[in-house]
Formats: structure tokens, sequence, C-alpha cells
């Protein structure tokens, strides 16, 4: 009884601990957008913005709002995977139409780094369609992204790399950033899982995306999987789905 209760102690004691590190994390990820938004509407009020940067300043907001947006949905679909309450609904994606759409999205945001993100498509995969739940999805490619560009390197160079394998269809997400070990690979998908690497990169982030974007890659009927060749060497995060 002693054992028992002192593994419960040490058990709501992580618990706890974990608890108070999402808490703060999250905190301080959404005190951050919130504040740049806040400055560029003081100074639209104080009317000190130049005509040539106010275009500039209106994608900065925007892309700070859509950060917050982002972060809010991933706590909310963190909760509803936990309690079983999330449906998923396959149906036929056309792949090309879905990504151009979503790069095009993604693009909107990136101020002057235009060749951040890339697309490319093997010859056989460019008419494919994915059996996928279009909204499941496009949270998955945001939070592989999200991560891309955090660990990508300064600056960032992601690519999305489209092909046909045996099993399905393969999403690649490719950075030349900090990279991790082989055998840290499966702990990334873990709620508040980052490599040491990572961590001693860059600290900002909740922590779920990668937790989040794997659960729901399984709930589709496919696999996400991560790949590097060592710190340093860049990484490769490739969702598989089943062909339509």
């Amino acid at each position: 009884c002693t054992f028992m209760l002192y593994r419960l102690v040490r058990q709501e004691h992580r618990q706890t601990k974990a608890m108070e590190r999402f808490v703060a994390s999250v905190t301080h990820e959404m005190k951050t957008p919130l504040c740049g938004i806040k400055s560029m509407l003081e100074t639209f009020v104080a009317q000190k913005v130049p005509d040539g940067v106010k275009n500039k300043l209106y994608a900065m907001g925007l892309k700070e709002a859509e950060r917050l947006e982002h972060m809010i949905e991933n706590v909310l679909m963190s909760g509803r995977l936990k309690d079983n309450r999330l449906v998923v609904r396959n149906e036929v994606v056309p792949l090309k139409i879905f990504l151009d759409k979503f790069l095009d999205h993604r693009r909107r945001y990136i101020i002057d780094q235009p060749d951040t993100l890339s697309l490319t498509w093997e010859p056989e995969a460019a008419s494919k369609d994915v059996s996928a739940d279009p909204h499941a999805l496009r949270v998955v490619l945001e939070n592989l992204f999200d991560n891309a560009m955090k660990y990508g390197g300064d600056p960032p160079e992601v690519r999305l790399v489209v092909r046909e394998v045996t099993s399905g269809i393969e999403l690649s997400v490719e950075d030349r950033g900090v990279g991790f070990g082989p055998e840290q690979a499966k702990e990334l998908f873990k709620p508040f899982g980052r490599s040491v690497d990572s961590r001693s990169a860059v600290q900002h982030g909740t922590g779920l995306g990668l937790s989040i974007a794997n659960a729901l890659v399984r709930r589709m009927g496919g696999r996400l999987s991560a790949y590097s060749d060592g710190p340093g060497k860049g990484s490769r995060f490739c969702v598989v789905l089943k062909e339509a």
C-alpha cells in the first residue's frame, strides 16, 4: 500500500508539473501575438504610420492573429482528442487543389521571405486524390509547417514534397534546420515532446502540435513518421495517406 501510494503521489506530481508548464507556455504564447496586435493598433490610432509601410503592418497583424487562432485551435483540439469527442470524416480530397490553396494561405503571412516555402510534385503524384478529412489534414499540415518554421534554420527553408509510395501518397515536410538524433524520433510525437537540440534552439510553442498531427493522421487511416540524419542536418516529417 505504501509503494502504491508513493507511485500515485509521484504520478500526480508529474501531472501537476506538466500542467503548470503547459499553462505557462500557452499564456506566454498567447501574450506575444496579442502584444503585437495591440502595438500595431495603437500605432494606427495615433496616425503615425507612413503610407509606405501600412501594407506591411497589416500583414504583420494578420500573421499574429493567425498564430493566435491556430494556437487556440490546437488547445481545443487536444482536449477533444483526449476526450474522444473529435469525429474525423474522410472524403475524396483533390490533392493539387488542396495543397495549392494551403500554400497560398501560408505565404500570405510570410513577410519579405517569398522563397521560404516551396512545393515539389513527383510526376506520378500530381494528379492523385487522397482519402482524408480536409479540416484535419489542414491542421496536420499547419502544425508540421509551424514546426519546420521554428526549427528550420535562419532563415528557414521549408519544402513540401508529394510523391507516390507503395502504401499511398506521401506528403513530406522537409527543412534544413536543427534536426535531431534518430533515437529521438518517436519522442517528438508525445505531448510536450522536443529533442534536446530543439529545446536549446527554440523555447516557444505549446508542445502539442506534433502529437495532435500524429493523432489526426492515425484517425484518417494514415501514418506520420519523423526522420533526420542527426543534429544540424534538418528534418523530414512524412504523412502517408491512402489514395482515394
